[in-house]
């Protein structure tokens, strides 16, 4: 598929957000074929624009055998990173990082509740309506404590971005709540599979959702 002109336009004029859109759908190619060369160039473009986790993208890319067994391409790309480090976050930007919670449901309602319950408890919601969309808010949001799941949504439904989030590393090490009405064993195997932390199913309570904030909060 062609690269959306007002994506790129947006991106190339240093628009964050775009930058990061383009570099993460090039990545693990949802909307155009995976390019880990295109993806390198606008996760390096978000990089030169202050964003930590691109610089951390840059890194993992270029760790991959791609990169590693080619000393020229890997010669090449380092060059363009010379405006950047590739080191961990300071303390200091430790510190600065927010406690975020990313609800993922293509339900306005349940986001809404579920931000509510959050926000309450002093975090900060944020909120997706697909699996496409809350790629992308994981790649924005390094600090994110905690994911609510919907399984039904359209284009990307919630088994099929745990696969994904699974296969980038992304979210590492933050508990995963699935949110739904009811699951078939098979689909059940699969999350087991996956490695989430607990299931709710709906509706939930505020007092359910509590219990996930409190045990992120005392962690």
């Amino acid at each position: 598929m062609a690269e959306d002109a007002e994506l790129v336009a947006r991106a190339e004029s240093g628009d964050l957000n775009s930058q990061r859109a383009l570099a993460l759908l090039y990545e693990i190619g949802i909307q155009f074929e995976a390019d880990q060369e295109k993806a390198l160039h606008w996760w390096i473009k978000a990089a030169e624009n202050g964003d930590k986790l691109a610089q951390f993208s840059v890194s993992e890319i270029l760790r991959q055998d791609e990169f590693r067994q080619n000393p020229e391409k890997l010669e090449k790309w380092q060059k363009r990173c010379s405006k950047f480090s590739l080191g961990q976050y300071s303390s200091s930007e430790i510190k600065q990082l927010k406690n975020r919670v990313l609800i993922i449901d293509d339900a306005r309602f349940q986001r809404d509740l579920l931000a509510q319950v959050c926000e309450m408890k002093g975090f900060e919601a944020v909120h997706a309506e697909s699996g496409e969309e809350a790629l992308k808010k994981a790649a924005e949001f390094p600090d994110i404590q905690l994911v609510f799941l919907d399984l039904v949504m359209p284009k990307m439904n919630g088994v099929q971005f745990l696969k994904l989030i699974r296969k980038m590393q992304l979210l590492e090490g933050v508990p995963v709540v699935v949110i739904s009405q009811s699951v078939s064993r098979n689909v059940a195997l699969q999350l087991k599979e996956l490695k989430i932390n607990s299931f709710l199913a709906k509706p939930v309570t505020p007092h359910q959702i509590d219990v996930f904030l409190n045990a992120v909060k005392t962690s």
